[in-house]
């Protein structure tokens, strides 16, 4: 068909249809998220273990799992609400991380000990009973409760890159390459990104299907 208006026009909403958001699609976005963060909390606290070294890089992968876990339970939604949200996970993962990671160093302090009795009697003998009262469960023996337990753990590996603060410049270090990974996974997830994946597939002016190349005409 020929264009009688001469230079073709064309319509940015062909190439960057927008997608229709809803409370079901940022929901399945953040189900999917938490699933993301799961997955990096663990790389994480693998690398940590099987190296013995916490290596602050691999939070940019956390924060780049995070997003894209968000992007495949969205559909592609993006916005403010899914940045919040893959912002959160991501922080959560990789801070929570330091919770097996402690456990398993003092897994492996407990195993010395066994087999050194001689440095655990040492240890016993240094701690002081009576700095106890003799109201505290640790006093008496008594176990911890499993949800305060489990509180103080959590509330410990929320705050556990700001306390690492105390290392020094290792702290900072890492607490910096945390913040760009956050960045990574909220740029992944902001209104730009909905765009690209949009642009890359080009449309018909009057259907949504993409158009195909025909090399037999």
């Amino acid at each position: 068909m020929d264009n009688t208006q001469g230079t073709p026009q064309f319509s940015t909403a062909e190439f960057h249809p927008e997608l229709k958001d809803s409370h079901g699609y940022f929901a399945r976005g953040v189900l999917f998220g938490i699933g993301g963060a799961l997955v990096g909390l663990t790389i994480y606290a693998a690398v940590a273990i099987a190296t013995g070294y916490i290596l602050g890089l691999v939070s940019l992968a956390v924060g780049y799992i995070v997003a894209r876990a968000i992007l495949m339970g969205s559909s592609g939604r993006t916005g403010r609400r899914y940045q919040i949200a893959a912002a959160v996970l991501a922080y959560a993962a990789v801070s929570l991380a330091a919770i097996p990671i402690a456990i398993s160093q003092i897994s492996k302090i407990e195993a010395e000990l066994k087999n050194n009795p001689a440095a655990a009697a040492e240890i016993r003998g240094a701690t002081p009973v009576s700095a106890s009262s003799p109201g505290d469960p640790a006093a008496v023996g008594e176990p911890i409760g499993f949800l305060p337990l489990a509180g103080k753990l959590i509330w410990l590996g929320l705050t556990s890159p700001f306390l690492d603060l105390q290392e020094g410049s290792q702290g900072i270090i890492g607490l910096i390459i945390l913040v760009v990974g956050i960045r990574i996974a909220w740029r992944m997830t902001g209104d730009a990104a909905s765009t690209v994946a949009a642009a890359m597939t080009p449309q018909t002016p009057g259907g949504d299907k993409p158009t195909s190349l025909d090399l037999n005409r």
